[in-house]
C-alpha cells in the first residue's frame, strides 16, 4: 500500500549500514531502520546512540535521543469548520460541525499521554488551535468547542500545516515514533486548494499516517486514495468515532473489545 518507494530505499540503506558496520541491528518501521547501540545514563532515563536513515532529510545521522520520548505518538487533527458543517447530518440528528466535535473530544480521551494537535478552518479562518504536545484534555476540548463553522474550506492549508508540526516533532523524536494526520471533513477543498501534491509528499516520503474521516459525503472524496490515505464515510457520531478509532488501531493494533472499554470508562 502507502510507502512503498520509502520503504524500499530504507531497506536497502538498512542492508548496507549493517555490512559497513558489523554489528547486530533492529529494523522498525519506516521512520527508523537501525539502531546499533545503548548506552545508560541516569536511573531515570535511558539515552539511545542510534545509527539510523532519517526520513526528514533522508540521510544517515547519529545521535541520542530519550528512550522516554524517542516512542511519543502523535495525533494531529484538521477539522473542517467550513459553512456547510453548519447544516443538518445526513441522519438528521443534529447539525454536522457539533456532531463532529463531539466524536472528536470523545476519541481524544481515549489517547492516554500520546501528544495531540488540532488546526481549524472556521469563522474565524484558518490557524493551530491546539500546539502539538501532551494531551490537556480540557484545554483541548474547550479548543474543539469553539469551533463555529463558516467561510471556504482550505484543505491544502491545513493539511500543510499540520504536516510541518509533525515534522517539527519528529525532528525532536530523532524521526523515532507514530506520526499521525486526522481529517474530519465534509466537502472538497476551495478552487485554488488541491491538496493532492501535499497528500503525494506525505504518502510518498513519510511515514506519517493520513486518515480522512468523510463526513455525510460517502466515497465521493478527492481524499479517497486507497494507496496513500485511510478514508472511511461517515454519516453520524457513532460512524466517525469507529473511522477514528481505526486511527489508533493502525498503531496499536487496538481490538474493539478494548476500544470499547476505554469509551466506556470516560
Amino acid at each position: 500500500m502507502k510507502h512503498t518507494k520509502l520503504k524500499l530505499s530504507m531497506i536497502a540503506f538498512s542492508l548496507a549500514a549493517l555490512v559497513g558496520c558489523n554489528e547486530s541491528s533492529n529494523q522498525s518501521k519506516a521512520n527508523t531502520t537501525v539502531t546499533q547501540k545503548a548506552t545508560v545514563s541516569s536511573a531515570n532515563t535511558q539515552t539511545k546512540t542510534e545509527f539510523r536513515y532519517d526520513w526528514l532529510s533522508g540521510v544517515k545521522v547519529t545521535g541520542t535521543v530519550e528512550e522516554s520520548e524517542r516512542q511519543d505518538k502523535n495525533f494531529y487533527f484538521v477539522i473542517d469548520g467550513s459553512g456547510s458543517m453548519d447544516a443538518s447530518s445526513c441522519e438528521g440528528d443534529g447539525n454536522k460541525i457539533d456532531i463532529a466535535k463531539r466524536a472528536v473530544v470523545d476519541y481524544s480521551k481515549t489517547l492516554g499521554d500520546s501528544n495531540i494537535g488540532l488546526v481549524v478552518f472556521d469563522s474565524n479562518g484558518i490557524n493551530e488551535r491546539f500546539s502539538l504536545s501532551k494531551i490537556n484534555h480540557s484545554e483541548f476540548r474547550n479548543q474543539v468547542n469553539s469551533i463555529v463553522a463558516g467561510s471556504g474550506t482550505p484543505l491544502e492549508s491545513s493539511i500543510k500545516i499540520a504536516y510541518d508540526k509533525l515534522k517539527s516533532q519528529a525532528s525532536m523524536q530523532g524521526s523515532n515514533g507514530e506520526y499521525n494526520l486526522v481529517i474530519v471533513t465534509d466537502g472538497e477543498a476551495n478552487s485554488g486548494e488541491d491538496p493532492t501534491s501535499i497528500v503525494n509528499e506525505i504518502g510518498y516520503k513519510s511515514p506519517v499516517n493520513i486518515t480522512t474521516i468523510g463526513f455525510c459525503i460517502g466515497d465521493r472524496h478527492s481524499l479517497n486514495n486507497k494507496e496513500l490515505v485511510h478514508y472511511y464515510a461517515a454519516s453520524d457520531y457513532t460512524s466517525i468515532l469507529a473511522g477514528l478509532k481505526e486511527v489508533q488501531s493502525e498503531g496499536e493494533n487496538i481490538s474493539d473489545e478494548e476500544f470499547v472499554s476505554l469509551l466506556d470508562s470516560l
